[in-house]
């Protein structure tokens, strides 16, 4: 799977597996070196905000 369908892909098939709305998340996939596998940081994008306002 390329990079660009993977990062369209990533926020719906972890959906059941999310506490909140995936709008409301920042989604930060780094491919791993297995195929077909990547490591997903999820992270609630106010949270988000907060931490760069503060860097």
């Amino acid at each position: 799977m390329s990079s660009a369908k993977a990062r369209k892909a990533i926020p719906f098939a972890l959906e059941p597996e999310l506490l909140d709305d995936v709008d409301s998340l920042a989604f930060f996939p780094k491919k791993s070196s297995h195929p077909n596998q990547w490591a997903v940081l999820v992270i609630n994008k106010n949270i988000l905000d907060t931490l760069v306002e503060k860097l």
